[in-house]
């Protein structure tokens, strides 16, 4: 019985394959509604019917974390806010050499680890006030790595420097990774740091993750 019903369901299948070429000139073109990857052995079985493998908001930040951090030690080719990877930085915000780039930065990483922003070239806009953790001096949640910080300048009357909250280095200092800045923590500097900070000279932490 069992092996009379294979043979009934293996020929009705044949028949469909038939009946598909007759009604599409001869070309098979099956509805896919995913894939199963052919396994090697000992491999765990895995069914993707994306074709990708869904990314946890958790590998998400681990991404982030890690694509800011890899361009630590990124440096101007002549100190004009140019050089292979910051016009990389500027041309995804659609500009080409010798614009401030810290946001751009900021902008990029974000993108690139599939996070969602509002952030341009323009550093005030690298702050999101739908989901601040932090401003002037007061805490709504703790700032986690990846969020971004944000620097006022009094004389410009704005957020004039961004980069990312990387973690606390003492109690009332952070550690960050920034662009366009250098040893001396300037907003217009020559690379990729990795700089420290006292909180109470930041403007605002926030977050992109949602």
């Amino acid at each position: 019985m069992v092996k009379s019903n294979l043979l009934t369901g293996f020929a009705s299948a044949l028949i469909g394959i038939v009946f598909l070429c007759s009604c599409n000139g001869g070309k098979v073109t099956p509805p896919v509604i995913g894939s199963i990857d052919i396994l090697e052995e000992g491999e765990p079985e895995y069914v993707n019917y994306n074709n990708e493998k869904e990314i946890s908001l958790a590998d998400k930040k681990r991404n982030l974390v890690e694509i800011y951090e890899g361009f630590v030690g990124v440096r101007e080719k002549t100190g004009n806010n140019d050089g292979s990877d910051v016009e990389r930085f500027l041309a995804h915000e659609g500009l080409g050499k010798g614009y401030a780039w810290c946001a751009a930065f900021a902008s990029f990483c974000l993108d690139s680890a599939g996070f969602e922003n509002g952030i341009t070239a323009w550093s005030p806009t690298a702050e999101n006030k739908k989901a601040l953790v932090y401003k002037d001096g007061h805490f709504s949640d703790m700032p986690e790595p990846g969020h971004v910080f944000t620097l006022y300048y009094p004389k410009k009357k704005r957020i004039g420097h961004t980069g990312f909250f990387n973690g606390w280095a003492d109690d009332n200092i952070i550690e960050t990774v920034e662009g366009n800045t250098n040893d001396k923590k300037s907003r217009e500097g020559d690379g990729v740091y990795i700089i420290l900070r006292p909180i109470g000279t930041i403007h605002s932490i926030s977050s992109w993750y949602e």
